[in-house]
């Protein structure tokens, strides 16, 4: 085997190099000019969208990865005559970047042409065009000086061979002989042997392009799982041109909030609780977009039971949106697709992949005592605490309120009290969502029981007697035998969620 150094005839033909490289770079700047014409008229409506294929071709990249094993070559020359080599340097990065970009924008024409490419990102994708563009005619200037001669002391390797010391050992040959009586073993080791030789004479230069295979993978990898086609999870952002969209949480039921059945049907409910906020002024959404993905079948939205829900929340039915709201997105789908992956696609490329919560399957009853603090983020209301801090049960108590007249402050007292019944006090630290008071959570989701001569009772009444202005707790009209309770209990319950804290 025959290996040429190739230094000698890199230097010999230093202008002709660079006037290739240039060739490249000028039909790469002529294409990515059409490229970000096609952009630009079919944002004006010139043209359809049936066009973009003309524009997606591979080709673009492989001119790109010739030019950085051009620039590659070159860098390895200057490295070895020591001359001024940080030009290639910045070819080489600038080609990786632009070879993003037109990845990006090859993407951005296959959207086009097969669904639709959102407004927001074909701007993105037409700005980033024109910079590349800018940066293409720049190298392509300084490509041609170099590759005409005109920087001619510096960097004309013709009329500096003398200087740059062109000896035999640039131009030598080197001649291998293997001995074997093999021939296919011969000609295996030979081949293996080839190759290693190979690999240490050029050791640079192809360590070089290995790593700059591997930085355009990376960043292409990259550009296309986290921006192109990122899926994004439960809690995380993703926004379109009119709203910025985040699901909070996904539920699977088919009750209602007073727990009975809603359809007969062999099908089931799924939830997204959404928060939605608005980019431009009292937008709508278009529910149409929202498509939830299971499989191969695709569900739209049915608000035909939204009021079975109203415990979860509201649901969305083309309300305008002036500032952040939270709704419910709520779709019909048959109960054998309850356990596959589902995805809710918004347009053609925001994926979000969902963790559904059944609400029909009721979880282990979770027990608590005075003063423990029960959580309700696990909860349909995903936020929130309760800690009862005391108790009292009393057939009356007073109470204490301030009031102003003419500018003087006076005291009143007010008798709260039942004429049949008993008055339970509850001393209560809370933190509750979306305005809801503490009544509120009781008598949506709780109730009162207890235990005289273990025989358990639930209290019917619970009726609230506590003043507009305290805010520690409860005043509660209850059932006048609770006085003689062994224990009494808050009983909670919220969908799956079941909290049983004792009170007594």
């Amino acid at each position: 085997m025959i290996l040429k150094k190739p230094y000698a005839f890199l230097i010999k033909h230093f202008k002709l190099i660079h006037l290739i490289l240039a060739g490249i770079y000028v039909y790469l700047a002529f294409k990515v000019n059409s490229i970000l014409s096609y952009y630009n008229n079919f944002t004006s409506g010139t043209v359809g969208k049936l066009n973009a294929i003309n524009y997606i071709n591979s080709f673009y990249l492989i001119a790109i990865i010739l030019s950085i094993v051009i620039c590659t070559i070159i860098l390895i020359l200057m490295h070895h005559k020591k001359k001024p080599k940080l030009l290639y340097i910045i070819l080489i990065i600038l080609y990786i970047l632009i070879a993003g970009v037109i990845s990006l924008s090859m993407n951005g024409l296959n959207t086009i042409y097969f669904s639709v490419l959102d407004a927001k990102t074909l701007r993105l994708y037409r700005d980033l065009l024109r910079i590349i563009l800018i940066v293409q005619y720049i190298t392509i200037a300084i490509t041609l000086v170099r590759g005409l001669g005109f920087d001619i002391k510096k960097f004309d390797f013709v009329k500096d061979l003398n200087e740059m010391n062109i000896d035999v050992s640039d131009d030598e040959e080197i001649e291998l002989t293997l001995n074997g009586t093999n021939v296919i073993t011969r000609n295996i080791r030979r081949r293996i042997r080839e190759l290693k030789y190979y690999y240490i004479e050029n050791k640079t230069f192809i360590n070089i392009i290995i790593i700059i295979v591997i930085v355009i993978g990376l960043f292409t990898l990259t550009i296309n799982t986290q921006v192109i086609n990122k899926v994004y999870s439960e809690r995380e952002t993703f926004t379109t041109d009119d709203f910025h969209f985040q699901v909070l949480n996904t539920y699977i039921t088919n009750k209602s909030s007073s727990n009975k059945t809603i359809s007969t049907n062999n099908s089931s409910f799924i939830i997204i609780k959404m928060q939605v906020s608005p980019n431009t002024e009292e937008p709508e959404i278009n529910t149409s977009n929202l498509i939830l993905k299971i499989d191969n079948n695709s569900y739209t939205i049915n608000n035909r039971y939204y009021n079975s829900f109203l415990d979860i929340g509201n649901a969305y039915r083309n309300q305008k949106i002036n500032t952040t709201r939270t709704y419910l997105f709520i779709y019909n789908i048959p109960n054998e697709d309850i356990t596959k992956k589902m995805q809710l696609i918004y347009g053609s490329d925001k994926k979000i992949n969902l963790n559904p919560i059944n609400l029909d399957e009721t979880e282990d009853t979770i027990n608590l005592s005075i003063t423990n603090t029960l959580d309700l983020s696990s909860t349909i209301l995903s936020s929130g605490t309760i800690t009862i801090n005391s108790y009292e049960v009393a057939k009356e108590f007073p109470y204490e309120y301030t009031y102003e007249i003419e500018g003087t402050a006076h005291t009143g007292t007010l008798q709260l009290s039942s004429t049949t019944n008993t008055i339970l006090k509850l001393d209560i630290t809370s933190s509750l969502p979306n305005n809801l008071t503490l009544y509120d959570l009781i008598s949506t989701y709780g109730k009162i029981k207890y235990t005289i001569d273990n025989t358990e009772y639930t209290n019917n009444l619970t009726i609230n007697k506590t003043p507009g202005s305290y805010q520690n707790g409860l005043y509660l009209e209850v059932d006048k035998e609770i006085e003689q309770a062994e224990n009494i209990y808050l009983e909670i319950n919220i969908r799956n969620k079941k909290y049983n804290y004792k009170i007594k």
